[in-house]
């Protein structure tokens, strides 16, 4: 998530144009790099970068949903197939 929060303060701010936060404070340090390390990238490029990077992650998570998804469904499955063994075994 800092490479997308990079992208988006060169693309909305440009360059990072602050000191470094003391190492101490870590999210901020963690922060400033990320932003740092997009220096000299166009506002635009930057931007297309984010757009690029979040629709990469959306797929992900669609696929990841997917996956989910099918996993619960073959539990359901293995769950009614159990179900349905026991009332065979007690009507039986």
């Amino acid at each position: 998530m800092l490479l997308i929060y990079g992208f988006y303060k060169q693309a909305t701010q440009g360059d990072c144009d602050i000191p470094a936060p003391p190492a101490s404070d870590v999210k901020a340090r963690a922060k400033w790099e990320a932003w740092s390390a997009n220096k000299g990238v166009s506002k635009m490029d930057a931007m297309r970068s984010y757009a690029a990077k979040v629709e990469e992650l959306k797929k992900k998570e669609v696929g990841g949903m997917e996956r989910e998804q099918r996993g619960v469904q073959d539990g359901r499955r293995e769950r009614l197939r159990g179900q349905s063994e026991e009332l065979k075994k007690e009507a039986g």
